[in-house]
């Protein structure tokens, strides 16, 4: 699952309650569920680093690249260069 930071719109605990609710054990053990915070700086996203996000993710983080390809996904994302920051 991939996510942004939303002005208006946060429905990123949502769709992870609706992906996991209602599943028994044993489906809930099959799926691996792994969270990419998207924004260049996941701190400025309302659900990175909660509790909640540990307890019902298997794996949360945010990029894992050398400094300048970050920067060059911030300059991506300033010229709202989505389509090609999204390959990253």
């Amino acid at each position: 699952m991939v996510t942004v930071r939303r002005e208006l719109d946060t429905y990123f605990e949502a769709s992870v309650g609706s992906l996991l609710e209602g599943l028994s054990e044993r489906e809930r053990r099959a799926l691996y569920l792994s969270v990419l915070f998207a924004d260049t700086d996941p701190a400025v996203h309302p659900s990175w680093g909660q509790k909640w996000v540990d307890r019902l993710v298997d794996e949360a983080g945010s990029y894992n690249v050398p400094k300048g390809q970050l920067e060059h996904l911030r300059m991506l994302g300033k010229q709202r260069n989505f389509y090609e920051k999204g390959v990253w």
